[in-house]
């Protein structure tokens, strides 16, 4: 395990036999006082990945804190106590979905199936298959996290924080794709940088619904009680399952919704029930205008207690939503070879070497705060 973990983590250590003077202070202590600290101290490293987007034109490349998993190579025991803990605790964060693909599908599914927490952008890649180019052909599919997940079925994730991407609307379709079929994660954290996400007119996809269209099955609800309706059915009404929201009490401050002291319980109500046809045909003021609508949202899916998170890992698949059945059963590296990778802003392709460009020296890189959280200059309300 912890040769393949090295493929993960190139900060991975060469262990020093003699322990040093605070090691040996720590060794005198019982095991379980230890395990303790190790466990607070993986549980606050976050190992980065790729570059972030500024705005629609820059981005900036991100590294993980300096020696992040420096402490494997104080000494001999601590690296044996640890060295196959770690990989269940640290964080890792991926700046977009591209990279986490490109990372996890080169290693060993053994490996992917003992990470615990994972990090990720909600940006929906775009495929065009090559052959279509060949006959002039201008087919493209979107695929949003949930259909990018089932590439990876060894994910047996206990939290998946995914930050919605793109405008509002945007995010609240990958959210809702995520609870209705996402699989391989025990909880989800999504985080809207914005309230506009749950106070905007109706829609359907990435289109606005027509009074005749009012109930189709994707049109924005009442939330958190549509998606905890959603995700009881799939887990069970005893299953203890649960969708909780969040909002920032702090207008325009990044990060503030992660945090306890500086959120508060969100709910939206109908006055009365034969409201819903015609919910959300206007916008909710609070939540897209004035202070409010800069006030971050925080959205917790709990899976059922004895919910199955694996992802199907044969066919049939799905053969409009899962991509397994779009490439022809193919794995991610397949894809790629087989298929033309777009990002989801301006149509600008993305450059051959964009996923070696987090190899760059790191003089060029910026640290990833664990507590920070930075979002881009530009995206659509």
């Amino acid at each position: 395990m912890a040769s393949r973990s090295k493929e993960l983590a190139k900060q991975l250590p060469v262990t020093n036999n003699e322990p040093s003077q605070p090691c040996q202070y720590l060794l005198e202590l019982p095991r379980e006082l230890r395990d303790q600290i190790y466990f607070a101290l993986f549980s606050s490293t976050r190992l980065t990945f790729g570059e972030q987007a500024i705005d629609r034109s820059s981005h900036k490349r991100m590294r993980s804190a300096p020696n992040a998993l420096g402490f494997l190579r104080t000494c001999h025991q601590i690296h044996t106590e640890t060295r196959h803990m770690w990989i269940k605790h640290v964080q890792f964060s991926f700046a977009d979905p591209d990279i986490l693909l490109d990372k996890l599908s080169e290693v060993d599914e053994a490996v992917v199936s003992e990470i615990r927490h994972i990090r990720m952008s909600g940006d929906p890649i775009i495929l065009q298959r090559n052959e279509d180019q060949i006959w002039g052909q201008e087919e493209r599919e979107l695929f949003e996290t949930a259909s990018l997940l089932q590439l990876l079925p060894a994910l047996c994730l206990d939290t998946l924080t995914v930050f919605g991407a793109g405008s509002p609307k945007d995010a609240y379709y990958t959210l809702d794709d995520l609870i209705r079929r996402g699989n391989g994660w025990k909880e989800l954290h999504f985080v809207s940088r914005s309230s506009h996400m749950l106070g905007n007119k109706v829609v359907a996809g990435r289109c606005l619904l027509t009074s005749a269209e009012l109930w189709s099955k994707n049109r924005r609800q009442p939330q958190p009680l549509s998606w905890e309706q959603a995700i009881l059915a799939r887990d069970g009404d005893q299953s203890e399952a649960s969708v909780r929201i969040y909002r920032s009490t702090m207008p325009n401050s990044p990060g503030s919704v992660m945090h306890p002291q500086s959120r508060e319980p969100f709910e939206q109500t109908l006055p009365h029930k034969g409201q819903l046809p015609t919910y959300a045909l206007d916008e909710d003021p609070d939540l897209v205008s004035g202070p409010g609508a800069s006030k971050e949202l925080l959205v917790v899916v709990k899976r059922g207690n004895t919910a199955d998170i694996a992802e199907k890992r044969t066919p049939p698949y799905d053969p409009v939503r899962d991509i397994r059945s779009w490439s022809g059963h193919s794995c991610w590296l397949q894809i790629k070879e087989s298929s033309r990778v777009y990002p989801t802003d301006e149509g600008q392709e993305l450059s051959s070497d964009s996923s070696e460009s987090s190899d760059s020296p790191d003089s060029e890189a910026e640290n990833d705060d664990y507590e920070v959280i930075v979002w881009p200059v530009s995206v659509e309300q």
